[in-house]
């Protein structure tokens, strides 16, 4: 009888060790295919992300070497009405100057035009070579901003410097649905948030890789960031405010300034 008993209690428990091992596997089998189908589809969402705000950055570039086109087409006592009139039928700017590369200002237009600080920045310093370039967030006298600026032809000591809002690419990724919380964010090529659904971040310009610095409670953050601005395309995971997050990101492939994107979801 004893045996028996032994018999089967021997059976049960190893039975209830296989079922159990198989309802584990069972679970991992599924957490992970919901983990690489959320990989997927982020990835996926990064490069649509890329698509749309590259598109955004040549638009721009484009209208801002058209408008130093005109001007360079035009009599300098010309410049002020044209400037104004460029601002009335692209009102996404918010101020509009020509400088020199004596860094003296020849006309400006608008609430906000380029300050002489402005042309400290590299990338602005490469339409000096004829290049058409994008400024990072820049913090202003009339708040934080970015500057477009496109060389004038036939001058080549005189630049056109278009002034942005510095929520404006914020405001151009929130149009950009991710499931219920997504979000995209944007980082310079140092690190720096220059769009993000927080408006803090963006006008603080929050660097993670700064931040970790001197906390390292950022350094799981700062990890990915710096892996976003290598130039690497992949998947990071970290947590904001103790809510696990996974994060796409990739270059903008229209950006010659080194701006990277993540899109950012709760992990499941």
């Amino acid at each position: 009888m004893f045996i028996r008993i032994r018999t089967i209690l021997v059976i049960f428990l190893t039975t209830l060790v296989i079922i159990s091992f198989s309802v584990l596997v069972g679970i991992l089998t599924v957490r992970n295919g919901i983990e690489r189908s959320q990989e997927a589809d982020l990835m996926l969402l990064s490069e649509i992300a890329d698509h749309f705000i590259s598109s955004e950055i040549r638009s721009l570039k484009l209208n801002a070497a058209g408008g130093a086109q005109l001007l360079s087409m035009l009599d300098e006592s010309q410049w002020q009405d044209t400037l104004t009139d460029l601002e009335n039928r692209h009102p996404e700017y918010i101020g509009i100057a020509v400088w020199n590369i004596e860094q003296e200002l020849i006309v400006s237009s608008g609430n906000a035009p380029a300050v002489r600080e402005a042309l400290d920045d590299r990338h602005i310093q490469h339409a000096f070579n004829g290049e058409t370039a994008l400024s990072t967030s820049f913090n202003s006298p009339q708040g934080l901003v970015f500057y477009l600026a496109a060389p004038l032809s036939g001058t080549n000591d005189r630049i056109l410097v278009f002034t942005l809002p510095g929520m404006y690419f914020s405001q151009v990724v929130s149009s950009i649905v991710i499931w219920d919380s997504g979000h995209i964010v944007i980082d310079d090529s140092e690190g720096y948030i220059i769009a993000n659904i927080r408006p803090a971040w963006v006008e603080e310009r929050m660097n993670f890789i700064k931040l970790a610095e001197t906390d390292p409670s950022y350094e799981t953050m700062a990890d990915v960031v710096r892996r976003m601005i290598s130039g690497e395309s992949g998947i990071g995971r970290f947590s904001v405010s103790d809510v696990p997050r996974i994060s796409a990101f990739r270059p903008i492939s229209g950006s010659d300034e080194g701006w990277v994107l993540g899109v950012i979801a709760p992990a499941h």
